[in-house]
C-alpha cells in the first residue's frame, strides 16, 4: 500500500512532476475479539497481507460462520468473524411452518422439518439439523407459486401485478370495446389463475340527447356504434353555440356535450341608468351596451357589457342611490317653532322666518340657538305687556267708579 497521501503525477513542460512513491506491505491490526470465543494462537500487534488467524469457541458452544480469517488488501481481516452460540439460531422462514422437530432453543443435534403454506413452493430442504457450524443444510425458503403469464384475449388484454401466488390480473378492453357483463379481476391461486377470459364487445351509444330549440339533422337511431357521428341544427333565426357534431365515445356516451341554440341576451333592466353606447334591442351574440348612471347615483359593476353564449358578460351593473341621514338640529328647531306658533300671531311670523332659515344648509348651530333665544325673549315681552295692559284697564275702571260717586 502507498506510504503517505496518494499523489498523482502530471506531465509538465519540464517533464513529470513529483517523484516515485513508496509502497510498503499491507498491514492488518490485531483481529477483532468475539464473545464466548478466542483465537487459536496468541494475537500479534500486526499481520502482513494474507496472514491468517483462526477462532475457536468456548467448550459446549457452536461456532457459526467462518473460523479462519485472512488479512486482506484493504488492511482488514475478512470475512466477518464467527459467532459462538449455545446451539443454532431460530430459523426465519416467511410463509413456512414447522411440521416436525422440537421448538426452540435448538441444541447440537436437534432437527426441524418445515412445510410451505398453500400457494408457495419450497426452495431447499425441508429437514435441517443443528450441527457444530449451524444448520445443515441451510434453512429453506418458501417462494410464491407462479401461475405463468396470461395471454391477451380477443379485443382486450390484462393489466397484472405479477404472476406469483396472490397477484391479480385486471381485464381491459381495446379502445372502442367494452366488457360484456360485470368486470371481474382474476387472481393467481394455488392451482393457477382463477376465472376465465372475459368478452369484449363493440361500444354502443344510446340515442343522443335532444336540445332545446333545435334537432338532429337525421332521424335518430336506437343505438350507435363506436365513433359514429350525429349532427345538430338550430331552428330558424337561432345561433348554434358549441360543436354541431358529436361522436359515440369509448365510454358509451356522445361527446363532446351537445350544443345550445341561442336567441340572444335579454334586455337589461337597470333603474336610474341610461344607455350611452351600443345598439338597441334585440341583442344578438357579440352585441354590446355601455351604461351611465343618472346624476346622484353611483355605478356598481362594469359599464361595458357584451352578449355572450351564456348571457351578459360581465353581469349588468346597478346604480346605487346615496344614503341620507335626517338632521337632529332641524327636528329640534321645528319643535321650538311649533311651540311659538301656539303663543301669538307675532310668533307665527317669526316661526316662518325660522323655517326659512332652517332650510339654509349653511346656517351655523350658533345662529339657530340665537333664533331660539330671540323667540323666548318675544314671549317674555308679550307676557309683560299683557300684564301691564290688564292692570291699566283695572285702574281706569276704579277711577271711573269714583267719579260716578
Amino acid at each position: 500500500m502507498l506510504v503517505g497521501k496518494e499523489t498523482t503525477r502530471t506531465c509538465r513542460d519540464q517533464g513529470w512532476d513529483g517523484r516515485d512513491p513508496l509502497c510498503e506491505p499491507v498491514k492488518c491490526s490485531a483481529p477483532p475479539a468475539i464473545e464466548n470465543g478466542q483465537l487459536e494462537e496468541e494475537s500479534l500487534e500486526s499481520y502482513d497481507y494474507l496472514n491468517a488467524v483462526s477462532y475457536r469457541c468456548n467448550r459446549g458452544l457452536n461456532l457459526i460462520g467462518q473460523s479462519t480469517l485472512h488479512c486482506s488488501e484493504d488492511g482488514t481481516f475478512k470475512p466477518d468473524p464467527p459467532k459462538c452460540v449455545d446451539g443454532c439460531p431460530v430459523p426465519t422462514i416467511p410463509n413456512g411452518k414447522r411440521i416436525g422437530g422440537k421448538s426452540p432453543p435448538y441444541k447440537l443435534g436437534n432437527f426441524v422439518e418445515y412445510k410451505c403454506e398453500d400457494g408457495y413452493t419450497m426452495k431447499g430442504e425441508a429437514f435441517i439439523v443443528c450441527r457444530a457450524n449451524g444448520w445443515d443444510p441451510e434453512p429453506p425458503t418458501c417462494i410464491g407459486k407462479s401461475c405463468g403469464n396470461l395471454a391477451d384475449f380477443f379485443h382486450g388484454r390484462y393489466e397484472v401485478t405479477g404472476n406469483l401466488f396472490g397477484d391479480t390480473a385486471k381485464p381491459v378492453c381495446d379502445k372502442g370495446y367494452m366488457l360484456a357483463g360485470k368486470e371481474t379481476t382474476r387472481t393467481c391461486r394455488d392451482q393457477g389463475w382463477d376465472g376465465r377470459d372475459p368478452l369484449c364487445e363493440p361500444v354502443k351509444c344510446s340515442a343522443p340527447p335532444a336540445i332545446e330549440n333545435g334537432q338532429l339533422e337525421d332521424e335518430p337511431l336506437e343505438s350507435y356504434d363506436y365513433l359514429e357521428a350525429v349532427t345538430y341544427r338550430c331552428n330558424k333565426g337561432l345561433n348554434l353555440i358549441g360543436n354541431s357534431t358529436l361522436r359515440c365515445s369509448e365510454d358509451g356516451t356522445f361527446k363532446p356535450d351537445p350544443p345550445k341554440c341561442f336567441d340572444g341576451c335579454p334586455v337589461p333592466t337597470i333603474p336610474n341608468a341610461k344607455r350611452i353606447d351600443g345598439r338597441s334591442p334585440p341583442y344578438k351574440l357579440g352585441n354590446f351596451i355601455e351604461y351611465k348612471c343618472e346624476d346622484g347615483y353611483t355605478m356598481k359593476g362594469e359599464a361595458y357589457i357584451v352578449c355572450r353564449a351564456n348571457g351578459w358578460d360581465p353581469a349588468p351593473p346597478r346604480c346605487i342611490a346615496p344614503s341620507t341621514t335626517p338632521s337632529t338640529a332641524t327636528t329640534t328647531t321645528n319643535a321650538v317653532t311649533s311651540t311659538v306658533h301656539t303663543t301669538s300671531k307675532a310668533l307665527k311670523e317669526k316661526e316662518d322666518e325660522t323655517k326659512t332659515n332652517t332650510k339654509d344648509s349653511s346656517m351655523s348651530i350658533g345662529a339657530k340657538v340665537g333664533i331660539a333665544l330671540g323667540v323666548v325673549g318675544l314671549v317674555v315681552i308679550g307676557g309683560v305687556s299683557l300684564v301691564y295692559f290688564m292692570k291699566r284697564s283695572k285702574h281706569e275702571k276704579v277711577e271711573k267708579e269714583e267719579e260716578e260717586l
